[in-house]
This record gives structure tokens, sequence and C-alpha cells, in this order.
């Protein structure tokens, strides 16, 4: 997605109709005035922003040759998610075991969840 930002001011992926990942999203700063004249304004929307700078959106087909299943996108929000989360890696890599992979991304979850 880097080499893709040169002539943009964002690139984002977009998974689908109106489903955007703006967390994977690449920023230059040339859009922080825009930013930060949204905030200000009360315009608390992502898509506020991206109605107002150059954006380069990597369609989902795109973002497949990187990630075929899109994992990268997984959201983990309750404890469901995190069983079905632990169950992909497991599958994914049998080098781990399953406590060591659910103990990682446990602390990962608790880590975005203090931060904020």
């Amino acid at each position: 997605m880097i080499e893709l930002s040169n002539d943009f001011h964002v690139v984002i992926p977009r998974l689908g109709e109106g489903k955007i990942e703006p967390l994977h999203a690449i920023y230059s700063k040339n859009c922080l005035g825009n930013i930060k004249a949204q905030l200000e304004g009360n315009e608390l929307e992502v898509y506020s922003v991206l109605n107002t700078v150059r954006v380069r959106y990597v369609e989902r087909t795109e973002c497949q040759k990187f990630d075929p299943q899109l994992l990268s996108f997984f959201n983990i929000n309750c404890q469901t998610d995190l069983d079905r989360a632990v169950e992909l890696a497991t599958k994914n890599d049998h080098r781990m075991r399953r406590g060591e992979i659910k103990k990682l991304l446990t602390l990962e979850v608790t880590h975005v969840h203090t931060k904020g």
C-alpha cells in the first residue's frame, strides 16, 4: 500500500460497498489540516475526511492477492471472536500451541482496550 501512496493523501482498503478499513489505512501528513478541521467542526466520521482529500481505495480483490482469506481484517470484539481467532491461528500455525496463541491474542486485546 505504501507504494500506492505517492499521489494520494489516503490509501485505504475497501472490502465491499461502504466497508472501508480506516485502521488499516495509510495517511499522508498532508491531510492533517483536513482532519483537524473536520474534528474542530465536530465531523467525527472518517467518511467526512475522505471526502476532502485524494483517496486511493485498495479494493477487496487487490487485498486478497496478499491475504486471500482477509484474515488481517479480522476483528476481535468479544469472547466468541477471540475463540474463533485462536481456532484460525491454531489451524494456520501448528508450531504454536493453542494456549500460547490464546495468551498472545488476549494480551493484544487487553493492550488495545487499556490504551483508549
